[in-house]
């Protein structure tokens, strides 16, 4: 049981199997070795946070005479960042403070209850506090002379420390690369074969400064896939971590991006998918877990999600079904570009055709996106009779409609393809793609 639950953390952090069990104590080695100490005392909450949250990205001191000895950390983090500060009065352990201020105010020398029993701030040596710590955000560039800011600026902090105190109840063991690997990467589930079922990994990042391998059939470059797929009741459906090669026909310029995809077969049912992508040189990144549905195939029509494919600005690929579309996480397109909206129909063995109509309106970000209204996609936002294209793989047919772009403006959007069958069953599938 102890095991299985380790092995779940393993995965919920996308870490090789003992990982996290052995984290704790690597830990408190490095605590041990940083804060300068063999005798670890257990009452310093340096090191009960370093146990729990690792190494700060950022540890800052000052020297300051007449301030006891001080310590900010800052932890990055993809959510939210969060600072913690540390002091430790003359002869004795350090201790957490809710904020630098607490370091340079004098306690009062009158009877407690007295007029003049107010504990007054060395705002000078807050200045020079905040001077230290400039370089941790613009929190530690606040004005401290006035009564009114030095109380913004103890608000502002307190709040700041009371986020990093709230999670000093829990430990953190995020994934994190040498360097920031700047790309994208989306999972869909299409490309169904004879296994069934199967989801892609469709990623893009920077070719600068990467070198590609010679090969007979083009140029090879490889990327560390690490992926757990979680179903519905929380268990880890598939686990890879992988190296896998591309090979592209040419090399993209040194300014352009290195188009990628990683294929799985996987069963039906509802995951949330968590992965994170990794080069030869420690870059790597961990884009936001997504939500995939693969609807069974009972007897009625079942789909993939829908694909936007070009001629440009990804990679080549031969879907089992024996198409070949141009895919990529994000699908980019001049206004003149060729593009297809491609879907996968599974079960519904009497159907042969089916109608179908796309809308299209702008991607938003934030409040509003889902006000944006959809208009019918030019060229294709009239209902169709189409058929269901029998492929290769049995039980498998496909939709593949040719679309217009040249009347859409340049920015993002997204697409909806509505397909109703004989049954008037309406099934939508959305993508998006940038018009550039």
């Amino acid at each position: 049981v102890l095991w299985t639950f380790w092995l779940a953390r393993d995965r919920l952090a996308l870490r090789v199997s003992g990982d996290r069990l052995r984290e704790p104590d690597r830990r408190l080695g490095l605590a041990a070795e940083a804060l300068g100490t063999d005798s670890l005392d257990p009452g310093d909450p340096r090191i009960a946070v370093w146990i729990r949250h690792g190494r700060p990205d950022d540890r800052v001191t000052a020297t300051i005479a007449g301030v006891t000895p001080n310590e900010t950390w800052r932890y990055r983090r993809a959510d939210r960042d969060f600072v913690l500060h540390f002091g430790a009065p003359a002869g004795g352990r350090y201790r957490l403070l809710p904020s630098l201020v607490d370091l340079v105010r004098d306690q009062p020398a009158g009877r407690s209850g007295a007029s003049d029993d107010e504990p007054r701030v060395r705002r000078g040596d807050l200045e020079q506090l905040l001077r230290s710590r400039a370089a941790l955000g613009t929190l530690f560039h606040m004005p401290v002379s006035r009564t009114d800011q030095l109380a913004s600026f103890e608000r502002r902090d307190r709040a700041e420390t009371e986020v990093g105190r709230n999670l000093l109840g829990t430990d953190s063991f995020a994934l994190r690369f040498g360097r920031v690997l700047a790309g994208d990467a989306r999972v869909v589930a299409v490309g169904q074969d004879s296994r069934g079922p199967a989801i892609q990994v469709l990623f893009a990042y920077s070719a600068a400064g990467r070198e590609l391998v010679r090969r007979v059939t083009g140029f090879e470059f490889s990327t560390r896939l690490r992926l757990v797929a979680w179903d519905s009741l929380g268990r880890p459906a598939l686990v890879v971590d992988t190296v896998a090669a591309t090979i592209l026909p040419a090399p993209p310029p040194p300014d352009g991006l290195l188009h990628g995809r990683i294929g799985l077969p996987i069963e039906p049912g509802v995951y949330r998918v968590s992965l994170a992508l990794e080069t030869a040189d420690s870059a790597g990144m961990v884009p936001e877990a997504r939500a995939v549905t693969i609807d069974p195939d009972q007897g009625r029509l079942a789909t993939s999600d829908l694909v936007v494919s070009g001629d440009e600005g990804g990679v080549s690929w031969r879907v089992p079904s024996g198409d070949l579309l141009t895919v990529s996480p994000v699908a980019r397109f001049g206004r003149q570009s060729a593009a297809q909206l491609y879907l996968e129909v599974r079960g519904g063995r009497e159907v042969d055709t089916v109608r179908v109509r796309s809308f299209v309106r702008p991607s938003i970000d934030g409040p509003g996106a889902d006000q944006a209204k959809w208009k019918p996609l030019p060229g294709a936002g009239e209902w169709t009779v189409v058929p269901l294209a029998p492929t290769s793989v049995p039980g498998l047919s496909r939709i593949r409609l040719p679309v217009s772009l040249a009347k859409l403006k340049p920015g993002r959007y997204q697409v909806e393809l509505v397909m109703v069958d004989g049954s008037n069953r309406t099934t939508r599938r959305r993508s998006g793609f940038v018009i550039q």
